[in-house]
């Protein structure tokens, strides 16, 4: 399985080719540590993929499904042949400022630093990519609490 922490979150899929280009040399040494330690899936592998969005930004709330795409995008010919390989995917934002109030979250195991960027308050993404069947995560666990609404009549 693939598992990394990205510390620097990617501009919209709906950037201009300039500022992603410009992200793409920031997140460089990112990247070649991966072509480094991972040997990419197989163009016939099916695959899931799993993203955790730990966001402590209070007013940079960004869309999710364009940072997600971005991220996979990124991550082409270097964890997978291409993301259209990725059957299943799993993408969930924690707004880490409302933690306790609408969810909490229990580390499992401390992979990657995980622990050290949630300490740190740092808004960063779990990536996670595995071959099918989907896996529950061994890192991170959500616990999702019920809301309860007052009706008034």
């Amino acid at each position: 399985m693939f598992r990394k922490i990205l510390s620097k979150i990617p501009l919209s899929a709906n950037a201009g080719s300039k500022s992603t280009e410009r992200f793409k040399k920031e997140i460089t040494s990112w990247l070649d540590e991966i072509k480094r330690s991972f040997e990419p899936y197989q163009a016939n592998d099916r695959l899931y993929g799993r993203i955790i969005y730990f966001n402590y930004e209070k007013s940079n709330v960004r869309d999710i499904h364009n940072v997600f795409k971005k991220t996979f995008d990124f991550l082409n010919k270097i964890v997978y042949e291409d993301d259209k390989a990725i059957l299943v995917f799993e993408g969930i934002r924690l707004d880490m400022l409302k933690i306790g109030s609408q969810f909490d979250i229990e580390t499992i195991v401390d992979a990657d630093n995980v622990k050290e960027a949630l300490e740190k308050e740092s808004t960063c993404l779990l990536i996670e990519v595995g071959q099918l069947p989907l896996v529950e995560s061994s890192v991170i666990k959500v616990i999702w609490f019920e809301r309860h609404h007052d009706k008034k009549f």
